[in-house]
């Protein structure tokens, strides 16, 4: 899904070798649906989500034009799956979730929210406790509920470091719902 600007910003972050061996992926392909789709990719039990995505793919199996705002691509916030919604008006599109697992020993999951009035960019930056270092993150809109805001977009989720600060998640976004109580939620997946 490209963020309202028309490009799709992609992150790569590295990690010693040894923090991911019993690595997996899966990828599942929900129903067919219109408007709001989303879902959750769970990692097998022991495991937790250091990578993911989505995205909408039409009937003919490309990835579909007529997707549009992005509001969860995230870690789950216990940190064993993947969280990825967006809208669609193409009547046939399906949900694609991929979700990378490792069983991250040690993990922690670090949310950190802030109030995205309707119609306002909200931006927020997530934090890891000390002696942890993000491995990975992720965002959604939150309704007051906890569940994604259906209409907004997300347009940063990238990894921030230096100037002697630590190691941070920035994120930003709109929601155009609730004009109190929406939040933009930064989601790190936390590694000693």
């Amino acid at each position: 899904v490209l963020s309202r600007q028309g490009y799709l910003q992609v992150t790569v972050g590295c990690e010693p070798f040894a923090v991911t061996t019993e690595v997996i992926s899966k990828v599942i392909a929900l129903p067919y649906k219109s408007s709001l789709g989303r879902g959750v990719l769970y990692c097998p039990a022991g495991m937790h989500a250091f990578g993911g995505g989505g995205f909408m793919m039409n009937p003919s199996g490309h990835i579909s034009t007529d997707a549009y705002e992005m509001t969860s691509n995230a870690g789950s916030a216990d940190g064993t799956g993947w969280t990825f919604a967006a809208n669609t008006v193409g009547p046939n599109d399906r949900v694609v979730i991929n979700v990378q697992c490792a069983p991250l020993r040690g993990s922690t999951v670090s949310q950190t929210g802030t109030p995205a009035p309707q119609f306002k960019l909200a931006n927020v930056y997530g934090f890891c406790q000390p002696g942890y270092t993000a491995l990975s993150g992720g965002v959604y809109l939150s309704k007051p509920d906890g569940n994604e805001v259906r209409s907004g977009y997300i347009d940063y989720s990238t990894p921030v470091s230096g100037s002697g600060l630590p190691d941070r998640w920035f994120t930003d976004g709109m929601s155009f719902e609730d004009p109190t109580g929406d939040k933009l939620v930064a989601l790190e997946q936390c590694i000693r």
